[in-house]
């Protein structure tokens, strides 16, 4: 009998140690409101803070950057103009000259004025195709410009009855 009493000791005393340890275990974990548990801090994902005055100043400029190429464009144009000029001038030139010289000689000058004449009407095409690039540039740094201003504007509904409020 001593041996089942011993081993009722034991058992009893080894329920008790693991209730008391799971108990002790139980205690540390937070289970609701009074508990002082905080959690961790998340990390907070990285955003590129860029303000509303600092993008206004980036679509200025690009924009003037886009002003920068339509005048590009527009000195090409310039020069492909010049260029059809000359080309225009000296196909005038071979044309008159052509009556001058002997018939056998007349082909060549005329071959060479229609050469030059054709050069002419592609070089204004290709200053057309500038001009029409450099609009195209221009009325992109104009959109850019009008984006710029509508973020500076303020969205509360302006003023007093509704008129804007200048900056």
């Amino acid at each position: 009998m001593t041996h089942v009493c011993s081993l009722r000791t034991w058992i009893f005393g080894a329920i008790t140690l693991t209730c008391m340890t799971l108990a002790g275990t139980a205690a540390a974990c937070p289970t609701g409101g009074d508990a002082d548990f905080a959690q961790p801090p998340r990390p907070k994902p990285v955003l590129q803070q860029v303000s509303l005055r600092e993008r206004a100043t980036q679509l200025q400029a690009q924009a003037s950057n886009m002003d920068n190429e339509a005048s590009m464009h527009d000195r090409a144009a310039l020069a492909f103009d010049q260029q059809a000029e000359t080309f225009a001038n000296r196909a005038r030139v071979l044309r008159n000259q052509a009556v001058l010289v002997s018939f056998d000689e007349q082909d060549g000058l005329i071959d060479a004025a229609q050469e030059l004449a054709e050069r002419s009407v592609a070089s204004r095409q290709r200053a057309s195709s500038e001009r029409m690039r450099a609009n195209e540039f221009r009325s992109q740094a104009a959109s850019l410009r009008a984006q710029a201003v509508a973020l500076l504007r303020p969205t509360n509904g302006g003023g007093w009855r509704g008129r804007g409020v200048s900056l």
